[in-house]
């Protein structure tokens, strides 16, 4: 997994802002493996890091986040980890990344793998709604956060209002998936400017993912 992050950590700023070269990378370092989500052409790169996340969203989203000096980032909901360690890598090209708080109940092999390879990570073992989540989001108080645990209403609703008193940015997973209405209902009332991420592979027979980005209205209303 190491050896594959080179395809990050060794390009060109030029193919890191390049929509087509990142969709490509995202690809190569690997893709989750629900085959009934992705196009037939695309099955052969299932596996790797198990990026849960359309390269086709995923890409105009980092480089989005590219511009916006993100230094410090948190993700709640790591599943196999592959989103946020390829975040953590991409950002880190552009902006220190002096901390990278991953939340999950449940914490992989390849997670811990990856945290003892980079001091910035701190890792935390937890519901999102237990209080060793929210203090470590209050302590980080983290420029960007991904959202992508629990896709209940009531549950994303409750990790929204955990960071909004703390980010800069928050990002949600999973807008237009049929399975989760409750994300898009709370991404409907996050307050600030938006930016959606929704484009889908031709041949899937439903909606499926989508990535919303919200500069947050209420960034440093705890300080």
């Amino acid at each position: 997994m190491m050896s594959n992050l080179n395809i990050i950590r060794q390009a060109s700023k030029e193919q890191l802002l390049d929509r087509v070269w990142l969709e490509g990378a995202i690809c190569k370092l690997g893709l989750g493996k629900r085959p009934t989500e992705i196009p037939l052409g695309m099955h052969k790169f299932c596996g790797g890091l198990y990026i849960w996340q359309y390269p086709i969203q995923l890409a105009p989203y980092l480089i989005e986040l590219a511009g916006k000096h993100i230094t410090s980032y948190a993700e709640i909901g790591l599943f196999q980890g592959g989103t946020f360690i390829l975040t953590v890598e991409y950002l880190s090209r552009f902006s220190p990344i002096t901390t990278a708080l991953g939340i999950d109940k449940l914490l992989l092999p390849e997670v811990k793998g990856y945290a003892e390879h980079n001091s910035a990570v701190r890792l935390v073992e937890a519901m999102s709604t237990d209080d060793a989540a929210r203090e470590a989001i209050a302590e980080a108080k983290p420029d960007l956060v991904f959202i992508d645990a629990d896709h209940s209403e009531e549950a994303c609703r409750a990790d929204y209002e955990m960071v909004k008193p703390h980010a800069k940015y928050i990002g949600f997973h999973d807008l237009v998936e049929w399975t989760c209405p409750g994300v898009s209902k709370v991404w409907q009332d996050a307050e600030g400017v938006k930016r959606e991420y929704l484009e889908q592979y031709h041949g899937i027979q439903h909606s499926t993912y989508g990535i919303g980005l919200v500069e947050n209205a209420y960034s440093g209303s705890d300080t």
